[in-house]
């Protein structure tokens, strides 16, 4: 039996999981907060049906989206600069000015509101006031330093997962990092 073409909802997917999945590369590939790649991927999905849906044309828009960013999200040091993005073959835009003007549009887009609460953001504040309390077991056995690595990985996986499916982004952030520290007990086995 042969299997039926994908239908334009599940291309749509694909391609916005093609674009985030480049935008958590670059993320890691200039070593840019978490909070810097949601905020990215915040902007990408209240402004991605603006532009044309062809995946070289959505893909200049989530690497502008994590440009601009990073503008917002890093130190000034640590923001990529443009010029990375031009000096490869593989680019993605045929020049710097090329580039300016993706930018141009995309904060028109956005409206210059580039303001972003975002699930890495919450979680970022609690992990450092913590999700293992006073009480809390492993396995029967009281929580050690290596339990805390295993649970902050566990953490960090929820994390990415919740990016995976867009239909997280229906939610506030707040009830996403409920549902995210909730799993991540569950997973490492806190009672």
């Amino acid at each position: 039996m042969e299997e039926a073409p994908p239908s334009s909802g599940e291309k749509e997917l694909r391609k916005r999981e093609s674009v985030l999945s480049y935008m958590q590369e670059i993320t890691e590939r200039f070593s840019l907060h978490s909070t810097t790649c949601f905020t990215a991927m915040n902007y990408f999905d209240r402004i991605s049906h603006e532009f044309p849906s062809d995946v070289k044309s959505q893909g200049k828009v989530g690497l502008m989206c994590l440009l601009l960013a990073s503008k917002y999200e890093e130190k000034e040091i640590n923001t990529p600069p443009f010029s990375y993005f031009c000096e490869h073959s593989t680019s993605l835009f045929k020049d710097m000015k090329e580039m300016i003007l993706y930018e141009q549009s995309i904060i028109k887009a956005l409206r210059w509101d580039f303001g972003a609460i975002t699930v890495a953001h919450y979680t970022e504040l609690f992990e450092s006031i913590g999700i293992l309390f006073q009480g809390d077991s492993y396995r029967g056995n009281k929580i050690r330093d290596s339990t805390r690595r295993y649970v902050t990985e566990f953490l960090h996986f929820f994390l990415c997962l919740s990016v995976a499916s867009p239909s997280f982004s229906t939610f506030s952030p707040s009830i996403q990092l409920v549902a995210i520290i909730a799993a991540t007990r569950r997973a490492a086995g806190v009672r």
